[in-house]
């Protein structure tokens, strides 16, 4: 713990003075796969031509060996559905072994039924579901190849094995993303969520940096944010399936790569000469300056109240 809170102090430092104390990530978002099961409207998955895969998991166990006296959390998203990696609970497991905490962000449309009991015996800290309506047509639309029943069913599983064990974790998290094809029916989406969740999120679309085809899904219209330094490039290493470290769970073709994981540490990657000029300059990249997300405020009080709320309650 006192290692992460040092490290965690410089990570801060770092972002508001502009400085460069040497770090690891405090939080690692990993991509156990870029395979997915659906072709939603709202992702870019279906275009994505970099080489498909799955992580090994012999480098998984490096990767955590590596960050885990830092690391506050391993999240398993990115570029694909985590829930079609064979080692996924194998992965979970492992972290929960070393003593840390893992999330995980699924479309909840996998077929294994034992996967949803699974997931709270092995001692996952927070699922989160990500969503777009509980209103099957709509569902469709916006899936395109997701089955509304399925996922209905894995949710109530969920929440079930969840009730049935007496546990507290995972906290179930419902990630409602809203877009101009839904946007009709948040309020009626409010009431309904309370069923399966624990915790509910509203979230306004983004353009997977630059994708105008997604971005005009947004019915806020959202400009760029980019004004001040981005802090998910101090706080958050990306690794993609190959190893390889991304600059940001935006960056879906991996655009951006400062190193490869086979090749070398987290800690090498994460204070390299590249990543630090990156981290100086990133506002006038060509990948960063049409950016609509605001990572800028992920220090802000109200970012520090959710997760602890989240992750505590």
């Amino acid at each position: 713990m006192i290692k992460k809170i040092i490290n965690t102090s410089k990570v801060v430092i770092n972002y508001i003075m502009g400085t460069d104390f040497r770090t690891k990530p405090i939080l690692l978002q990993i991509e156990p796969t870029n395979h997915c099961n659906l072709k939603c409207v709202i992702c870019p998955n279906e275009k994505m031509v970099r080489e498909r895969g799955y992580l090994d998991l012999a480098l998984f166990k490096k990767i955590v060996d590596q960050t885990i006296d830092t690391a506050w959390e391993y999240s398993f998203a990115i570029g694909g559905e985590p829930t079609m990696h064979p080692d996924l609970i194998e992965m979970i497991q492992y972290i929960k072994r070393k003593g840390g905490r893992a999330a995980l962000y699924t479309n909840m449309n996998y077929r294994d039924s034992n996967l949803s009991h699974s997931f709270i015996k092995v001692g996952l800290d927070r699922i989160v579901v990500n969503m777009c309506t509980v209103e099957a047509n709509t569902y469709k639309t916006i899936t395109q190849t997701g089955d509304y029943h399925l996922f209905i069913r894995n949710l109530t599983k969920l929440r079930e094995a969840k009730k049935k064990l007496k546990k507290e974790k995972p906290i179930i998290v419902g990630s409602f993303l809203k877009t101009t094809v839904n946007n009709r029916e948040l309020d009626e989406e409010k009431k309904n969520f309370r069923k399966y969740f624990d915790y509910c999120m509203v979230l306004e679309i983004h353009d997977w940096a630059g994708d105008q085809n997604i971005a005009a899904l947004n019915p806020a219209k959202e400009k760029s944010c980019i004004k001040k330094r981005c802090s998910n490039l101090r706080t958050s290493a990306v690794v993609l399936w190959d190893g390889r470290v991304a600059a940001c769970c935006y960056d879906y073709e991996g655009k951006v790569i400062f190193g490869n994981l086979n090749q070398t540490t987290i800690y090498d990657i994460w204070n390299s000469p590249e990543i630090r000029n990156f981290r100086k300059k990133h506002r006038n990249s060509s990948f960063c300056k049409g950016c609509q997300e605001n990572m800028r405020s992920q220090f802000s009080i109200k970012n520090i109240y959710d997760y602890f709320r989240i992750n505590l309650q």
